[in-house]
């Protein structure tokens, strides 16, 4: 979970800026990574790989390009809760996994 974390907010700090924290955790930088920490621990409870054959790394291809798309959808305020993130996480991997042509984890559930 805090390498998903890590990744997220190194993602996150790419397209960044003052006016993008504060919409975002509704305070300056530390805020922002506290509230991304969250996210990736929620969304590794809802999420498990087991029985995934990943087809890349997961930390560089959903967690960081997720952190940048986090902050470019937070240049005006917005209030998402963090279940809307977590929830938005688990398509972008289900996403990556599809189009790399693993089944996802809602795929499975519902054929299996």
């Amino acid at each position: 979970m805090s390498v998903t974390a890590m990744f997220l907010f190194s993602g996150f700090l790419r397209s960044a800026s003052e006016s993008v924290h504060i919409n975002f955790s509704g305070a300056g930088e530390i805020e922002s990574a506290s509230k991304l920490i969250d996210i990736a621990d929620e969304f590794h409870k809802q999420y498990s790989f087991k029985d995934i054959n990943l087809p890349g790394i997961f930390q560089y291809e959903v967690a960081e390009e997720f952190g940048e798309f986090i902050a470019e959808s937070n240049l005006y305020k917005h209030d998402h809760p963090d279940s809307y993130y977590v929830d938005m996480m688990i398509t972008f991997t289900d996403v990556w996994l599809f189009r790399n042509n693993v089944t996802p984890k809602s795929m499975m559930k519902r054929t299996g």
